[in-house]
């Protein structure tokens, strides 16, 4: 209670605005993040095993569906508990909860609060502490670490020491990250130093103390390539394993599905490689059957686009309308169709600079830009680099445009800007969005 009253206070919409964003989808999260579902989760604050499950944020953890063991302070020692009441001994059990943490190979908090902003940034530095000792290895390591391939082979060494977690008191109780020499150092300490905050946003405490910092935009835990499938979209499940094998095969993007309908054959084969998925149906997506079949086939809009001849193609692809809202934490995300073949890598900065407030769209297969005057251009939505923030903020705004009673007349379809979601897109945010041919 203490902490959603904070948040109320502490957020200016439009501003500060991340302080309880995600909180009730951790799940969603997690899943999104490749958090690993084998090992406890240890969680801080004044939170006892008897109130953890009534926690809504929490209780998104423990479903039969999601299947993560949380603990509490209490479960690991019941004696930590005996005679301290939080408000009594607030700053004891904080030190506790900060020495575990401390050991931990992955952190997760809420960049909000001053608790997690400490260890956030602790754990960036000692992650670039040990990149400028050895830069080579280091980036070896930590796509190690990420792809979950802690082999010696690839890990090299490195002769840096740590300086362990904040607030050791001696090397022997906190281990320097990359204090073990030797084949494997880096991939373990690449893995022992991993954290982010599920809230998305900045860190306000780092903002405080260092100002804007220009590689924020960059992923720090890699560039994420979204896209989306129907469970019964049958037609383009071989375009989709063509898609996924060529992104696993020749780039270092990590794979999320946004998938609709229940699990199937497909998206267990999407979770054996790899592939991160999150099952979501739009509150929406009724309304947008209803206007597929009724006012977009008496306007014969198939003719101008097949998807408005299938209803499971067309939710697959208008899903994405949602995507900003599902728990990414990233500022960035690229989106892709899965009628695509990834021939090499791709960055964020491939898409050109400056980065866009809402999204940058490619081109048609032509490479053509089209130009709608006033420097209104439309654009492709089938590979769009994606900025979390803007997107979220104009979501809500963004979806009751969509289906407003002048745009089902019209079956959904946006006349010159296009038809679709696509055409939405380009309706909407009208000149302010940037068409690129590259990295198309």
């Amino acid at each position: 209670a203490d902490w959603v009253e904070h948040c109320r206070n502490w957020e200016v919409p439009g501003m500060r605005d991340n302080c309880m964003r995600n909180s009730y989808q951790l799940d969603k999260v997690l899943a999104i993040e490749g958090v690993d579902r084998a090992p406890p989760l240890f969680v801080a604050g004044e939170l006892t095993s008897q109130t953890m499950a009534s926690l809504p944020g929490l209780s998104t953890l423990v479903s039969n569906a999601t299947g993560y063991q949380l603990f509490s302070k209490d479960m690991l020692e019941g004696s930590v508990s005996d005679n301290r009441t939080f408000q009594a001994q607030r700053d004891v059990l904080a030190a506790i909860d900060y020495e575990i943490i401390g050991k931990a190979h992955l952190f997760i908090g809420n960049s909000v609060s001053t608790f997690s902003a400490l260890q956030l940034l602790w754990r960036a530095a000692q992650r670039r502490a040990l990149a400028a000792c050895d830069p080579d290895s280091a980036s070896k390591a930590f796509a190690a670490a990420a792809s979950g391939a802690a082999s010696a082979a690839n890990a090299g060494s490195s002769p840096c020491l740590g300086t362990g977690a904040p607030g050791s008191t001696t090397a022997d109780q906190h281990p320097a990250p990359a204090q073990h020499a030797g084949a494997g150092a880096q991939v373990r300490a690449a893995q022992a130093l991993d954290g982010f905050h599920y809230n998305g946003g900045d860190i306000p405490l780092r903002s405080v103390l260092f100002g804007d910092i220009p590689d924020d935009a960059l992923p720090a835990r890699g560039l994420k390539w979204v896209f989306t499938v129907s469970a019964s979209g049958y037609s383009y499940y071989e375009a989709t394993r063509v898609a996924v094998l060529s992104a696993l095969e020749r780039t270092s993007l990590t794979p999320v599905c946004i998938f609709t309908g229940p699990p199937n054959g497909l998206s267990d084969w999407l979770q054996s490689k790899g592939v991160r998925i999150i099952f979501h149906t739009p509150a929406w997506a009724d309304r947008l059957l209803e206007v597929q079949k009724g006012r977009a086939a008496e306007l014969d809009h198939a003719s101008s686009s097949p998807l408005y001849a299938s209803p499971s193609a067309m939710l697959a692809t208008w899903v994405r309308l949602d995507l900003a809202t599902l728990g990414f934490v990233d500022r960035y995300v690229l989106y892709a169709d899965v009628d695509v073949i990834f021939l090499r890598d791709v960055s964020v900065l491939d898409f050109g600079l400056p980065l866009p407030a809402y999204f940058t769209m490619g081109t048609e297969a032509d490479g053509g830009v089209f130009e709608l005057g006033n420097g209104v251009r439309v654009g492709n939505a089938g590979v769009m680099l994606l900025h979390i923030d803007g997107l979220r903020r104009t979501h809500d705004k963004f979806i009751t445009w969509v289906f407003s009673q002048n745009n089902i007349k019209r079956g959904l379809h946006f006349q010159r800007f296009g038809p679709g979601d696509q055409g939405a897109y380009n309706a909407f945010y009208r000149g302010k969005f940037e068409v690129r041919t590259w990295p198309l």
